[in-house]
């Protein structure tokens, strides 16, 4: 057996290993990290971001065949360069790539004519305003139901409607899931920031290209939009963060009084009035 087809056969093995790695990563790890909240009393105030997290396992699904062919593409192109090596890191480019606006800046889409390197900007950017959209609107939503969740818990238990240990138990959970909400909306913005700073190195080499104003003014109209959006998205982010500071505080101070119900007297109690 030739020195050649023995790279052949030990590149194409590492090729798969690498290819099964990239997918098992794809669907089981989420980029939104682990759902933290269990959702018992509020599951409708968690449900856009429940939605959140089951459109992104819907998409890993459907970009698995992508990811397929982008390794396959890649591991060609890699091996015709530097042999069973080449394969190896073509494979693993390939893998990865494939469904993210680092793909734009790849040879594959660099080497095409300037209508299709920009018809594929600017898919890329709707597909980030979409998403933006979605992620303002969820947020919120989120928000608002919390919102009036927790005044309504507290006017509850100001009444003397409910319990303390109810109380406890579903401020816990407004607390999660603002928490969950928080962790899922900063990734997705994190990774809308990550594309920004593609579209600008993009931007930067159609200038050098001496590509049309025309064309760089499409991209900038809706690169301002996701940043209009960005912002908008951030702002929300920010309001979620409050309200679940000002949950973390009657929190406590509930939490306190919790293991000894006779210290959890009118005087003490800032939370709840003594009965009449």
């Amino acid at each position: 057996m030739s020195k050649t087809s023995i790279m052949s056969g030990r590149g194409r093995r590492a090729v798969a290993v690498l290819l099964a790695a990239a997918l098992f990563a794809s669907g089981c790890v989420s980029k939104y990290g682990t759902q933290t909240v269990r959702t018992q009393y509020y599951k409708d105030c968690y449900a856009p971001i429940s939605q959140m997290r089951k459109d992104e396992s819907a998409k890993t699904s459907n970009t698995v065949a992508a990811a397929l062919l982008g390794a396959a593409i890649g591991a060609a192109i890699g091996y015709k360069q530097d042999g069973g090596r080449g394969a190896i890191v073509g494979a693993a480019a390939g893998a990865f790539i494939v469904g993210s606006a680092a793909y734009l800046v790849t040879d594959n889409i660099q080497k095409k004519d300037q209508a299709e390197r920009f018809a594929a900007y600017s898919e890329s950017l709707d597909q980030d305003i979409r998403g933006l959209s979605n992620a303002v609107a969820a947020a919120k939503l989120v928000n608002k139901c919390y919102e009036n969740a927790y005044t309504t818990l507290k006017a509850d238990y100001q009444a003397n409607r409910i319990e303390q240990s109810e109380m406890y138990a579903r401020l816990n959970e407004l607390r999660s899931g603002t928490r969950d909400a928080n962790v899922v909306l900063a990734k997705f913005s994190d990774k809308i920031e990550q594309n920004q700073a593609v579209y600008q190195d993009i931007r930067k080499a159609e200038i050098d290209r001496g590509t049309s104003n025309a064309r760089l003014n499409v991209l900038t109209e809706k690169q301002r939009e996701t940043e209009t959006q960005q912002a908008e998205l951030k702002s929300e982010i920010q309001r979620m963060k409050t309200i679940a500071a000002t949950m973390d505080s009657d929190y406590q101070t509930i939490h306190a009084f919790i293991p000894d119900t006779h210290l959890a007297s009118a005087a003490t109690d800032l939370c709840r009035p003594a009965k009449s």
